[in-house]
């Protein structure tokens, strides 16, 4: 049964299997050059600390090569999904064949085990494999970013996680729509769904959290914008480097988010010139009042007395979490993996011959 599973995936094997040698050649050629790139240019000035304004060796070809590198480990756990999953048991279930393999004394579960074992095993290796290459490759452009998060789902474990559970998750789809193409968009709309709420609704519970205080001198991006609601401070989250930045708000002294109303007073009477817009404010209007060539001064006053009161609270994941959310996340998708499977188990010995 397990050949026969085999003989029937294969083709699908094949097309992933070349696609993975074309990634593996790809990063073998570039993956050293950028290597002694990044021992010869940026460790260096950093270990110096001299890299003024910021160096980047590297060309935009490599970083355009690796970017579509990239996307191909982020999608290619979604086509697994899609394209090996869905299909799997739909195809049998519309066309009739599985009726032949039944009445031949092979078992529903054995019949479905045999299948999910191969697809499985090739879609999990192929997976891994290409994450791995990329994120080898890869590695002296993340270190030069620092901002290791930012590639979270396209590197090292967690892929893994993702194919297995997109594989099952088609199968146990498939087991319900039984027929092709209406179990292929559902499970795509469902995998993306799945991989949405675990990135912004349980990824940053999986580890603890840091906080941190940022004075606002030297903030980056800081600026005074005139809304409809009054006057407000604009500015940018700090980098904090390879770190995952959850939040980064304006709080007082105790700690307390600073209300818009509360703001717009204190602008008004600490900093009357960049709380008084030229302009007419209409509904949606937005007007950003930054240094011009005589107030360079006046800015700096007012982002000295606006710093003796309020700061920036930052909330962020440390680079040192990194491996563990890698390893949790990949579980995460795992064990919903095994889930679906047994569902799927259990729904096959029920489905009407």
């Amino acid at each position: 049964m397990i050949r026969f599973a085999w003989l029937q995936a294969r083709s699908q094997t094949a097309v992933v299997g070349a696609g993975l040698a074309v990634v593996a050649i790809l990063a073998a050629i570039t993956g050293p050059h950028l290597g002694h790139l990044y021992a010869t240019t940026v460790a260096e000035c950093r270990l110096q600390q001299n890299c003024v304004g910021g160096i980047n060796p590297f060309s935009n070809a490599d970083y355009n090569l690796y970017g579509i590198l990239g996307m191909l480990v982020l999608v290619l756990p979604g086509i697994v999904g899609v394209f090996w999953g869905a299909p799997l048991v739909s195809r049998e279930l519309e066309s009739g064949t599985y009726r032949l393999a039944w009445t031949q004394g092979v078992g529903r579960r054995r019949w479905l085990a045999s299948r999910l074992a191969v697809v499985g095993l090739a879609s999990v290796a192929a997976t891994g494999a290409m994450s791995l290459a990329v994120s080898w490759a890869a590695r002296s452009i993340d270190l030069t970013k620092a901002d290791q998060f930012r590639y979270f789902d396209q590197r090292d474990v967690v892929p893994v996680g993702y194919a297995a559970f997109g594989l099952a998750l088609g199968v146990v789809i498939g087991l319900l729509v039984r027929r092709v193409l209406p179990a292929l968009a559902t499970t795509l709309v469902a995998f993306v769904l799945s991989r949405y709420a675990v990135e912004r609704g349980l990824r940053p519970h999986l580890v603890g959290v840091s906080h941190s205080a940022s004075s606002l001198r030297g903030a980056s991006g800081l600026g005074f914008a005139l809304q409809p609601g009054g006057a407000s401070v604009s500015l940018d989250a700090p980098h904090i480097p390879n770190a995952y930045v959850l939040s980064a708000q304006l709080v007082d002294k105790a700690g307390h988010p600073v209300s818009g109303p509360a703001l717009h007073r204190f602008l008004l009477q600490n900093c009357p010139s960049m709380a008084i817009s030229q302009a007419p404010l209409g509904p949606g209007a937005a007007n950003t009042a930054t240094p011009g060539p005589a107030g360079p001064a006046v800015f700096n006053a007012c982002v000295d007395r606006l710093s003796s009161v309020y700061h920036q609270s930052v909330t962020y994941i440390g680079p040192s979490r990194y491996w563990t959310m890698q390893w949790k996340e990949m579980c995460l998708f795992l064990v919903g993996a095994v889930v679906l499977a047994a569902v799927g188990v259990w729904m096959i010995k029920r489905t009407p011959s």
